[in-house]
């Protein structure tokens, strides 16, 4: 767990120093198994807007 957490909070703060995220941004964290690395990606806009079909996650 402190592995994950680790490498999430390093490469969150990367991307907030580079300005590939800002204040505000909503992310998607994914782990490649193949690189053992943790990826963070900024969320599009269209997906930040609600579909109507699709439900909201149970975690924020």
């Amino acid at each position: 767990k402190r592995k994950i957490r680790s490498q999430a909070e390093s490469q969150l703060a990367d991307a907030l120093l580079r300005g590939d995220i800002r204040d505000g941004d909503k992310v998607v964290m994914t782990y490649d198994k193949s690189a053992n690395a943790v990826l963070v990606q900024k969320q599009s806009p269209e997906a930040e807007a609600p579909n109507k079909s699709t439900k909201e996650p149970a975690h924020a």
